[in-house]
């Protein structure tokens, strides 16, 4: 993918982008001006449908707080954290 940040996004504008469908399962917003890919995205089977960053890498149980997603082994409990 070509754009990673705000400048190299800003470098599309007034170019020709369009939302393009390949398949049943990948979009892509492409530059046809520049003729590269500005972002992509695949849709993956139901079981995987939800985001990593929602899911965490697992779960921990916190006395106060109850279940939390890890977003590290080693991640402590984030209302605990949010209450400091």
């Amino acid at each position: 993918m070509s754009c990673y940040n705000y400048e190299t996004l800003e470098e599309h504008v007034g170019h020709d982008v369009q939302c393009v469908r390949y398949g049943e399962d990948n979009v892509t917003v492409e530059c046809h001006t520049c003729h590269v890919v500005i972002v992509t995205h695949e849709r993956f089977p139901e079981e995987e449908v939800e985001p990593r960053s929602r899911k965490g890498i697992g779960s921990g149980e916190c006395g106060t707080h109850g279940e939390y997603f890890l977003d590290a082994h080693d991640s402590p409990c984030p209302s605990c954290e949010d209450e400091r």
